[in-house]
């Protein structure tokens, strides 16, 4: 990273922790301001509790190969800020992102703007700067009051609806959905990816006329082991089934990109894209070889995710042990995360996590309350303990937040042996 770069995010923190104000109004004027509410020739917002980010590859990748110019927001980022900003698949260099900040700064004047509204606005002006055909935005937080809401979209996406961040959102799946759909806008397609659908999604995209499209019914997909994978999606001109060789590592995610592609552009030929489903996101299901033994490290944060890991274990590793390190924010329900991973106690090993929302490992401990976990603050104390107590036949799977499996990457590709 550039010094410029640097202090420019160091500033942008300091500026994080004093705003005061909130609402879209100013995020909305400052986009028009900067002519980048229409970034790109067609935009998508990309809204759920978990699976945003892995929608966006899968998206991204599919349009790429499909020879289109795309633009891509993720949030957060596990190693570099740049990772937040992708063109075409690559993140952007610090200069360009300077570059944004600097112009950002010559329209704000006095507002004052989060750290993830720097980052989101950057991220349109970039887009338009190199005139990408596709917009793919991810939201950072519920929907309704998020910077990436401040765009006219063509298409939006709700990948599902859970329980997270309620002391923000809402107590129940009714509340946070109706925080999520605000993204919806009049006549503009909803791709939907909870089968298990919420009244206040439905109700507003009934009041607005967003076409919907709803997993398991409008679309959906079979496996056939890991050799194929058919879908069936509703495009703007009818149905379509598809077979694919492979299967995605995030089945969900994959097809409500598969879904979002048809709407955005019908004459995409599917058949055609040979290798987006071997497209991964770093920290999603990602399976490395690391001093004799495999490791899986998923950013899990919250209930709902971590029982989908469960599920893709019991896929993948019928018949595995699996070793658990486990850390996460001190907001989080660390018991229920657990509860869901389905995993020994005595196969569970706990480590500090960092930073202002970080916790201890033995006050993780205290909060779990009796049990047979065993405590590693060090990161590298607890690596060492999972190698000697753990064999080649064995799965160490390491979750619960982003800022943890960050850490882990960083230790894990210093000595990578290979990477599956």
């Amino acid at each position: 990273m550039t010094n410029q770069l640097a202090t420019w995010l160091d500033c942008i923190e300091r500026e994080h922790r004093a705003v005061r104000e909130t609402g879209l109004d100013r995020i909305v004027r400052l986009a028009r301001h900067l002519g980048v509410v229409r970034p790109a020739s067609k935009s998508v917002v990309v809204a759920g509790t978990n699976g945003k980010g892995s929608t966006v590859r899968y998206l991204e990748q599919l349009l790429l190969e499909s020879e289109h110019s795309v633009g891509a927001t993720a949030s957060p980022h596990l190693k570099h800020y740049n990772e937040r900003i992708r063109v075409n698949g690559k993140p952007v260099d610090d200069e360009s992102i300077v570059r944004a900040f600097e112009t950002i700064q010559d329209t704000v004047e006095s507002t004052p703007l989060t750290y993830y509204e720097w980052a989101t606005l950057a991220a349109l002006v970039i887009f338009r700067w190199q005139r990408v055909e596709y917009a793919l935005l991810e939201v950072g937080l519920g929907g309704r009051l998020d910077a990436a809401n401040a765009i006219e979209p063509d298409v939006t996406v709700i990948t599902n609806i859970g329980l997270d961040h309620m002391h923000l959102l809402g107590s129940d799946r009714e509340s946070i959905g109706s925080e999520k759909a605000g993204i919806l806008r009049s006549g503009v397609p909803l791709v939907y990816g909870d089968s298990c659908t919420v009244r206040s999604v439905m109700s507003r995209a009934e009041a607005l006329g967003s076409p919907l499209y709803i997993a398991g019914i409008d679309y959906a997909y079979t496996t056939g082991g890991s050799s194929s994978w058919d879908a069936s999606f509703h495009g703007r001109e009818g149905s379509s089934s598809y077979r694919f060789l492979g299967t995605p590592s995030m089945a969900d995610s994959a097809s409500i990109a598969l879904q979002a592609a048809l709407l955005l552009d019908p004459s995409i030929e599917l058949s055609r894209c040979k290798h987006w489903l071997n497209q991964s996101l770093p920290g999603r299901m990602e399976q490395f070889q690391h001093r004799g033994r495999d490791w899986m490290l998923d950013v899990a944060h919250n209930p709902d995710a971590a029982r989908y890991v469960r599920q893709c274990l019991d896929v993948r590793f019928p018949h595995r042990n699996v070793k658990l390190l486990f850390g996460c924010m001190r907001d989080k329900p660390a018991y229920e995360m657990l509860k869901m991973l389905e995993i020994p106690e005595s196969r569970v090993i706990v480590s500090d996590t960092t930073g202002d929302r970080g916790i201890r490992a033995t006050d993780l401990l205290d909060d779990l309350g009796p049990s047979r976990v065993r405590v590693e603050p060090e990161l590298s104390h607890a690596i060492d303990y999972l190698i000697e107590s753990t064999d080649p036949h064995d799965l160490i799977l390491v979750t619960g937040s982003f800022q943890l499996v960050s850490r882990v990457r960083d230790v894990i590709e210093i000595g990578i042996g290979s990477r599956r």
